[in-house]
């Protein structure tokens, strides 16, 4: 549907590599049972079992190369902090929705109990505040963020009733991490240019959510929640056209992903996102 680009994990490849040993470092230096140490490699998908794009940590770092933005020692950890709250939160929603799996397995509510989950996602939560130096108030907004979205959807049911419900739901929970990791990697430039760059970080967080949600149009057609994109793509005339529906939501995707001009290397990021999510259908 597109033309063929790399494979986001051969572009990606080494970014990915960093934080997974940025991840291994926090672990080894803070937790301290062997079999501790393999749940939290398991938990992070540092056990190989399962590919985790690194998403968030990647975007972080691509900033900071493409626009020659110095590393330091008080932000290089960063990338890991963000997959950190990230692993957090999906442990609590999988929890509150009630998911069986993840990325393939058994939750770990389903595989080791609620009250293990949850104390190691505080775990993970104290470890990323741990490792978040200086910069509290950014990463306290976005925590903030994601909560009250996820209690929206709690407290309504997922019965999102506007395509603009949908939106600012998915800005205040999905793309909280992706602007988190736009404010935490140009921090050192100047207010104008990093407001612009977030801006880009949000709507590829709005658009990636989508390319999740289409995840399930394609294998679990049956069983779509109601806060999907699905519901707000449907009309009668393509009720049962799984195909249309699909692209009207990629459709919707890229206009969000393109409404504030994205430079190239965000344009990259986002084609590799939707060739891995669509090589095999």
């Amino acid at each position: 549907m597109k033309k063929k680009i790399m494979n986001y994990f051969d572009i990606y490849s080494n970014y990915i590599k960093q934080i997974d040993e940025l991840l291994r470092n926090i672990i080894h230096n803070n937790i301290y049972n062997d079999d501790d140490i393999a749940l939290y490699n398991h938990v992070l998908n540092l056990d190989n079992k399962s590919r985790s794009k690194r998403l968030r940590g990647v975007l972080f770092n691509i900033i900071k190369d493409i626009y020659g933005i110095d590393k330091s020692n008080n932000d290089s950890y960063y990338p890991a902090v963000l997959e950190m709250i990230h692993c957090s939160s999906l442990i609590i929603d999988d929890i509150q929705d009630k998911h069986l799996l993840r990325y393939g397995n058994s939750s770990l509510w389903k595989s080791k109990g609620t009250e293990i989950a949850i104390n190691i996602s505080l775990k993970l939560l104290s470890l990323s505040q741990k490792y978040i130096k200086d910069d509290f108030d950014r990463y306290n907004i976005a925590l903030s963020s994601m909560i009250d979205a996820q209690y929206f959807d709690l407290k309504f049911n997922s019965n999102i009733d506007t395509i603009e419900d949908y939106t600012t739901n998915v800005c205040n929970k999905t793309s909280a991490l992706f602007k988190l990791a736009g404010e935490l990697s140009t921090s050192k430039l100047s207010i104008n240019r990093s407001k612009h760059i977030v801006e880009i970080c949000n709507n590829l967080g709005m658009a990636y959510q989508i390319l999740d949600d289409i995840d399930d149009i394609i294998n679990n057609i049956n069983n779509i929640p109601k806060s999907n994109i699905y519901w707000f793509m449907i009309d009668n005339s393509i009720l049962n056209d799984k195909e249309c529906i699909i692209n009207k939501s990629l459709d919707y995707a890229n206009k969000l992903f393109y409404a504030y001009t994205p430079d190239n290397c965000f344009v990259e990021l986002w084609d590799s996102l939707i060739e891995l999510k669509f090589k095999n259908v």
